[in-house]
């Protein structure tokens, strides 16, 4: 017997209903000017497996994490950077693993009174896989398309991302791996709140 259970697909479930809800802002926000705007997602999947009347467990946990700071001007160019902070933990009986990723990089973009599209490229990012493993020298871009709701100088709304980050040095329990490289591809939904200075 064996039961799962996935969340990711709620997030991207309210994804599409946000972003098909009433597009009629009752108070208009936003504007040019600076903007902060921090980001994140919670994604979970358990799962449990029952055999010969054994059970085992396995639990995955994702949670990104970006905050980015730019200006916007009048014509709705967006110049500005972001940083990523994202773990990834896994848990199979009693051995959980949690993996680490750290990235940073210039965004542009444009963003209208509700609605964003932002590109960046990392420059820089790290990929810690528990106490063994470490992916270093990596870059990628990341694209952001998003739909936000204007409160005065504050707005909220839900966003999906595309990001790849490849790396080009692999450490392994202390000794670089010579011609190792790892591409990694996310695509995922987060709620993200950009705050007017």
């Amino acid at each position: 017997m064996i039961k799962k259970v996935g969340f990711s697909f709620i997030a991207y479930g309210l994804f599409v209903v946000f972003l098909f809800l009433n597009q009629t802002s009752h108070a208009k926000g936003g504007g040019s000017g600076f903007v902060i705007s921090p980001a994140a997602t919670y994604i979970m999947d358990k799962q449990e497996v029952t055999q010969s009347g054994t059970t085992s467990t396995a639990d995955l946990t994702y949670f990104f994490a970006d905050i980015r700071a730019g200006y916007v001007m009048p014509n709705g160019l967006y110049l500005g950077g972001v940083y990523a902070a994202d773990t990834i933990s896994s848990r199979s009986g009693n051995t959980t693993t949690e993996t680490k990723i750290n990235a940073m990089g210039p965004t542009v973009g444009y963003v209208a009174e509700n609605f964003s599209v932002l590109g960046s490229y990392h420059l820089s990012s790290t990929r810690e896989v528990g106490n063994t493993a470490k992916y270093e020298s990596g870059s990628g871009f990341q694209v952001d398309l998003g739909y936000r709701f204007n409160i005065s100088s504050f707005a909220f709304g839900p966003h999906i991302s595309y990001r790849q980050l490849k790396y080009t040095k692999l450490t392994s329990s202390g000794t670089e791996i010579s011609g190792a490289t790892g591409t990694f591809t996310t695509l995922y939904p987060y709620l993200a709140f950009w705050f007017y200075l």
